[in-house]
């Protein structure tokens, strides 16, 4: 999302003006397939089953062991850094403390001003339950001139050791050994650093799957483990229609939504210059068939009028009450 000094800004990173110094906030997968995700979003379109649980993004690829392109945290630079005199404040969080702190040295040894981002992750050292391998504690960001050092301390909060319960539904502290890890992004850790929290063991005991993922999670792992069902994919009805249905299934039971669907369908391909059965033109057909006719009319600049809208529904309803 560059917005619309994008252009600028590119130009100032391609030509040196400035060192790129992002981070990624996602992990880049190597195949569509990997997405722990995939086989189950955008199958049942009006009912997805989130199997995958906490196992999101880096959460998800570092504990089933699946390569990434990119890990989330990572980032490019014209410049180079070293770390040094990693330290942890104590080896035991009480449970009367409020966070522990991590102190790094970082040193730009390269030739141009630029940042490098220091981040710190945290995982408790019994995976056999529902738990990610690390998740992200804190990070920070340091801008250092060529030859510049400069030490600073991430403070690692004592929520970030703490476990949702659900039975007393709020967050408790999990006691036991954990390990902080310190790096430049997900996978790049530097150090590590054991740490025991006096409190009470809190495990969240699951299914084998939630303790270990190794393929991808299924619907009847994840009804098994939630007790929850994932409702059928049925097609709204005349009676069922409201203002945030859409055209697509508005249009099988009104041959007027489905000819002011086709219309606006056109103006937009013809607005862009796209034929009907290009990519770009796809891509406005589905924009328009799947999106709810109250939005429709939200973005029409006023052509398409709230009274219009309900006067669609009514009819894709079939006078029966939506």
């Amino acid at each position: 999302m560059g917005g619309q000094r994008v252009g600028a800004a590119t130009e100032r990173l391609l030509f040196g003006a400035v060192s790129p110094s992002g981070k990624l906030a996602e992990s880049y997968p190597v195949n569509y397939a990997d997405v722990p995700s995939s086989q189950l979003f955008g199958v049942n379109t009006r009912s997805v089953a989130y199997a995958e649980s906490l196992y999101v993004g880096y959460r998800y690829y570092e504990k089933a062991k699946v390569s990434v392109a990119y890990p989330f945290g990572f980032g490019l630079s014209y410049s180079k850094f070293e770390i040094s005199n990693l330290s942890a404040s104590a080896s035991a969080l009480a449970s009367n403390e409020t966070n522990i702190s991590v102190t790094v040295t970082v040193k730009n040894t390269g030739t141009v001003r630029a940042a490098e981002v220091l981040q710190t992750y945290v995982g408790q050292d019994n995976q056999n339950q529902l738990i990610p391998l690390k998740t992200l504690a804190g990070f920070t960001k340091i801008w250092l001139d060529p030859n510049e050092s400069q030490t600073i301390t991430l403070k690692i909060p004592r929520h970030a050791f703490e476990r949702w319960d659900e039975e007393q539904q709020k967050f408790t502290l999990a006691g036991g050994n954990w390990t902080i890890f310190v790096g430049t992004s997900s996978q790049d850790i530097l150090k590590t650093f054991a740490l025991n929290v006096d409190a009470p063991e809190f495990l969240i005991a699951a299914p084998t799957w939630y303790q270990q993922p190794n393929v991808l999670p299924t619907v009847t792992g994840f009804t098994d483990f939630t007790t929850m069902d994932v409702f059928p994919d049925l097609p709204e009805q005349p009676g069922d229609f409201t203002r945030l249905s859409v055209p697509r299934d508005m249009g099988d039971h009104s041959k007027i939504v489905k000819k002011i669907a086709s219309v606006i369908i056109k103006n937009m391909q013809k607005n862009d210059k796209v034929t009907p059965d290009s990519p770009e033109g796809k891509f406005l057909e589905t924009i328009v068939l799947d999106t709810p006719i109250i939005r429709l009319s939200q973005q029409s600049g006023g052509s398409l009028k709230l009274w219009m809208v309900d006067f669609l529904v009514g009819l894709a309803n079939h006078g029966k009450r939506g």
